[in-house]
């Protein structure tokens, strides 16, 4: 196990979130430092990149053209596509997680809500009690699961959106993450760890 720390490489201790995109690098979102890319065992820094004007990075991914978007702290969302910087002046609330999904939309998730990208226009999420969100998923059948800071979880498949409660045993209000296994079981990270099968559970949506 390697160790990285200021002693040998970051900017600052305290890591928020990092990505691997499809070439391999690992680009890292930090609480004060910026962003860092992680590649061929050195470090780049972006905390003076042109444009991107933001300490404190929350979000990182990538849209299936290798554009990097970035979620911050308190000027919203930035992309970047390795040579410049854009900004887009609609989404200006603290971005907690951003997702692409199969279709290529790239879903931008914050304390206000949630955006999808198209790639030419933000469109307002569909269902407006989708607040504080913390984390996006798709599982291999397509649905996207939406996690909340106080609101569960949310599930849409489509046509339909439910949202989960303690009738399929999740008792915490807080969803941070999402993972499928092998078994097509969904794992959700809260303060305690679930796993369900949407084909049972959810069958009805």
């Amino acid at each position: 196990m390697l160790h990285f720390n200021q002693s040998n490489g970051m900017p600052v201790d305290n890591i928020k979130c990092i990505y691997e995109d499809k070439t391999g690098n690992l680009w890292i979102g930090t609480g004060g430092g910026g962003l860092v890319k992680y590649t061929n065992q050195a470090f780049t820094y972006y905390d003076n990149l042109q444009g991107l004007n933001e300490k404190d990075i929350f979000a990182i991914n990538a849209d299936k053209k290798g554009n990097i978007w970035v979620g911050t702290s308190l000027h919203g969302l930035y992309k970047y596509d390795g040579k410049t910087v854009t900004t887009f002046p609609t989404i200006t609330a603290e971005t907690r997680c951003i997702f692409t999904d199969s279709k290529g939309n790239v879903w931008i998730g914050n304390n206000q809500g949630l955006s999808i990208y198209n790639g030419s226009t933000f469109t307002p999420y569909k269902n407006k009690e989708v607040k504080n969100v913390r984390a996006i998923f798709e599982d291999s059948n397509g649905i996207i699961y939406i996690g909340t800071r106080g609101n569960r979880v949310f599930v849409d498949n489509g046509k339909t959106v439910v949202q989960l409660d303690e009738s399929i045993g999740l008792t915490n209000d807080n969803v941070y993450s999402f993972i499928e296994d092998k078994n097509g079981y969904i794992w959700m990270g809260t303060a305690m760890v679930y796993t369900f099968t949407i084909m049972k559970k959810l069958s009805n949506i």
